[in-house]
């Protein structure tokens, strides 16, 4: 059976076509295109100055796929190449793109992708799915015109394929560089994280510099990268972090370290009732224990605590996060959190 890989984009033209011609569709659409040697083929029946209805295309691709099944893939080229001269839309281009992939022909495919990619509209990632089912994402991206270079990058970051994503997504992309960096963190490649927030974003973060992202809160946190993460609880006003108190998780961001560094973290806030149930935690990301795990409970009495740990000799990042793990109740408001080396 051949392979079926409709593009969603299609959906809305299919649904007003015959009904055979989306059974046409389904049989014939898979993966592929190419670079076609028309002169190969007898196109005598093609006349390039009329378009094929839309019934007269789809019979042809329909034929081309009993043909293709039943063994006979010259043949049902010529069909495709026929519905391809007289029919310039997307069906036939795509239909020959899905031929040469099923085929493994990439001189012939590339070519004929390229030209539905330019055809295409909306939704397009069963077309670069299809690409790279060819070759390469680098190869797929000089296929592709550049009004769809970064929505070919943004795919990539989406469908998880992040090395190819490394090297497609650019500088100048700060929100979905923000991603892929997400991204990077949630599969604990910290390194390469980095490179691409340090490439794309404003604060730019580095271990020989003790830093935290918008330490005094300017900024709405887009829980993204090694920005703030705010968790159940919390929420941000201009210059401020309040904290309804529960048990769990208030606010996280991870952290680039110095190996074995004596550190200040340093916190300050509004002065609230005494709680015992509150703690910072900062816990190192190749050896998951607490640096902090000596360090007092916060004081919520106090406008300013400071807080001192030491980088592991092997650690490059760490978790810095803010928690309750009991019955602690109230607003808590925080309105600076920063970090420094300790003399």
């Amino acid at each position: 059976m051949l392979p079926v890989s409709l593009p969603r984009f299609s959906w809305a033209w299919l649904n007003r076509a015959p009904w055979f011609a989306v059974i046409a569709i389904s049989l014939s659409c898979g993966v592929q295109a190419a670079r076609l040697a028309w002169a190969e083929y007898d196109l005598t029946e093609a006349d390039p100055t009329r378009r094929l209805q839309a019934p007269e295309t789809y019979s042809r691709i329909q034929r081309a796929a009993h043909l293709e099944l039943d063994g006979h893939p010259r043949a049902a080229e010529h069909e495709l190449l026929i519905a391809a001269a007289n029919d310039r839309r997307f069906v036939p281009a795509w239909a020959l793109a899905n031929f040469y992939q099923r085929q493994r022909r990439p001189a012939d495919f590339w070519p004929w992708v390229h030209r539905a990619a330019r055809m295409s509209h909306g939704e397009r990632s069963a077309l670069f799915h299809l690409m790279l089912q060819m070759g390469p994402a680098s190869h797929a991206a000089e296929s592709l015109p550049a009004s769809l270079q970064t929505e070919f990058a943004t795919y990539l970051v989406s469908a998880g394929r992040l090395d190819d994503a490394l090297k497609q997504v650019t500088a100048n992309n700060a929100p979905l560089s923000l991603t892929l960096a997400d991204r990077l963190i949630s599969c604990r490649r910290f390194a390469d994280a980095l490179v691409v927030w340090n490439r794309s974003q404003t604060v730019k973060l580095d271990a020989r510099h003790p830093t935290l992202v918008d330490p005094a809160f300017e900024n709405e946190p887009a829980g993204l990268g090694f920005g703030w993460r705010l968790g159940a609880g919390a929420a941000h006003s201009a210059g401020r972090i309040d904290i309804a108190l529960q048990p769990g998780e208030f606010l996280s961001q991870y952290v680039v370290l110095r190996p074995g560094q004596q550190y200040r973290l340093i916190v300050q806030q509004d002065p609230m009732a005494s709680t015992k149930d509150l703690r910072w935690q900062m816990d190192d990301l190749s050896t998951s224990s607490n640096l902090l795990r000596d360090a007092p409970a916060v004081d919520p009495t106090r406008t300013s605590q400071t807080f001192e740990f030491q980088a592991l000799p092997q650690t490059g990042f760490a978790r810095l996060a803010l928690a309750s793990s009991g019955a602690a109740r109230g607003v808590y408001g925080l309105r600076r959190v920063s970090l420094e080396f300790a003399p």
